[in-house]
């Protein structure tokens, strides 16, 4: 799997999408065979290193393709929403579950602060997933080492749900706010000096917001960190009956 991916698994696209990836995944799939070794080990280490490379690369291609397909058909209105009841508890834990490695390998802790008992939301499970997956791939990307990254839950009076991801990371500045919910926008020299990606997670993230008439908000400072909040209508709460 991706480790630079943010997307549960959807379902497979036809037409050129499929064209576009499959190139690409074949690049991708005989890259790992040989860096592992299973066709043989590789005598020269500068071979090894250049395989690595390519792999790196093509993985960073097809996160693109797959963002920017993602984005194009949110924005073409081709996205229906399949709508079930979400536990909520369970989309964030195992959003934490697929990006614990990622942020133990640089000694970031994600912090559960969770309540126990959440009203469930009527959503489509998928695009929620990859809502917050996004979101908790950011907090931990652009967290500093041993940093601390939180997510949390409150339940708005106006009946609403709101979820927030915390980090104490590089933090963005007043004036780049409203700039990084734009397409391909990454803010800060030493934010893409150091952390690769699409531009697109934002983007992505308000566009499937706005399909279950949510928002999302960013509060953020230099060198302090982020927080970012992203709310759900009343009118996407359900009870907490066993028939919801």
């Amino acid at each position: 799997p991706l480790e630079t991916g943010v997307r549960p698994p959807h379902t497979p696209r036809g037409g050129t999408q499929a064209e576009l990836r499959t190139p690409l995944n074949s690049i991708i799939g005989f890259s790992e065979i040989m860096t592992n070794g299973i066709a043989g080990e590789l005598a020269n280490p500068r071979q090894l290193e250049y395989l690595h490379n390519i792999l790196h690369a093509g993985q960073m291609l097809l996160q693109l393709i797959n963002d920017i397909l993602d984005l194009s058909r949110v924005e073409a209105g081709k996205v229906k929403l399949d709508e079930t009841s979400i536990d909520v508890s369970a989309a964030l834990a195992s959003a934490i579950g697929l990006l614990s490695e990622r942020a133990r390998r640089n000694n970031i802790v994600i912090a559960d602060e969770i309540p126990v008992e959440i009203p469930k939301l009527l959503g489509d499970s998928r695009l929620i997933k990859q809502i917050f997956l996004n979101l908790l791939s950011n907090a931990v990307k652009f967290s500093h080492r041993n940093g601390v990254v939180r997510i949390g839950v409150k339940l708005p009076t106006n009946g609403g749900l709101s979820v927030i991801f915390k980090d104490d990371g590089l933090g963005i500045s007043a004036g780049d706010i409203k700039r990084v919910m734009l397409p391909f926008v990454q803010v800060a020299d030493a934010m893409t000096r150091s952390h690769e990606g699409t531009g697109l997670g934002l983007p992505i993230v308000k566009s499937l917001l706005n399909l279950h008439g949510g928002k999302i908000d960013i509060d953020s400072k230099l060198g302090v960190g982020t927080t970012v909040t992203v709310h759900f209508p009343a009118e996407r709460m359900l009870t907490n009956s066993p028939d919801a």
